[in-house]
């Protein structure tokens, strides 16, 4: 079934407001875009711009719970941590959650569910997790993993049609995943019930990025992407080292 696409020719010149109509209705694919590197090059100041302007949702959840740790304040050296944050995450992080985000390409959706459910597997090795939101990752990473995986193995067009009927849901979905896998980032004690209820706020700064990702993975490419979410990591790496 071929996708109709809200735009004509063109993206609106409006950078802005094409992402607001992103927003409402997410899309699987875009004409192709005639100035990737301005186009780009903004994508990479707005994530600057979510990062900052996300920064008091994390200092109320630092504020809210109380017994965790920031993995970035343990003793690691500058070039491991600039190889392994700036080089190796984003391109694992951009295959496993947003390679499949696009329009319906089977091969994208099996190797995409594959890694996917691989990367699933990293919060529940980690002993900073608590073991309820292990279970829950499990479950729930495993559910999508095999669903990504069946979808992209069916190679049918009722495969087609469910995922581009069903887009928006999986796009919001795997921007909510990404923005919680960084859990990981964190080291938890013993928690309260209620603390639990304030673990979105210690990633909103990834949530939002997660969704300018998706758009530039859409929009530009998987490589774009990548590109875009290494900028990203490069800049807290730089924040963690002048703070440190």
């Amino acid at each position: 079934m071929a996708v109709t696409s809200p735009y004509p020719s063109a993206p609106p010149t409006g950078l802005l407001k094409d992402l607001g109509r992103f927003a409402l209705n997410p899309r699987s694919e875009f004409p192709a875009d005639p100035r990737p590197f301005l186009t780009f090059a903004k994508m990479v100041g707005l994530q600057f711009l979510a990062l900052f302007a996300t920064a008091p949702l994390i200092g109320l959840g630092f504020w809210l719970i109380s017994d965790k740790e920031f993995i970035g304040d343990q003793d690691i050296g500058k070039i491991e941590l600039f190889i392994a944050a700036v080089l190796i995450a984003p391109i694992l992080e951009e295959l496993a959650f947003r390679l499949a985000i696009v329009k319906y390409r089977p091969f994208a959706l099996v190797f995409g569910g594959i890694v996917f459910g691989l990367f699933m597997a990293l919060p529940v090795l980690s002993p900073g997790i608590p073991l309820g939101v292990k279970a829950a990752i499990l479950v729930v990473g495993g559910a999508i993993a095999a669903t990504l995986i069946a979808l992209g193995a069916s190679s049918s067009e009722r495969a087609r049609e469910f995922w581009e009927r069903n887009f928006s849901g999986f796009f919001y979905g795997a921007v909510l995943i990404f923005g919680l896998f960084h859990l990981t980032n964190y080291e938890f004690g013993d928690l309260a019930p209620w603390e639990y209820l304030a673990f979105p706020l210690l990633v909103t700064p990834q949530i939002a990025v997660g969704f300018l990702l998706g758009y530039t993975r859409i929009r530009l490419g998987i490589l774009w992407a990548m590109g875009q979410h290494g900028f990203y990591n490069l800049l807290l790496v730089s924040l963690t080292l002048v703070s440190g």
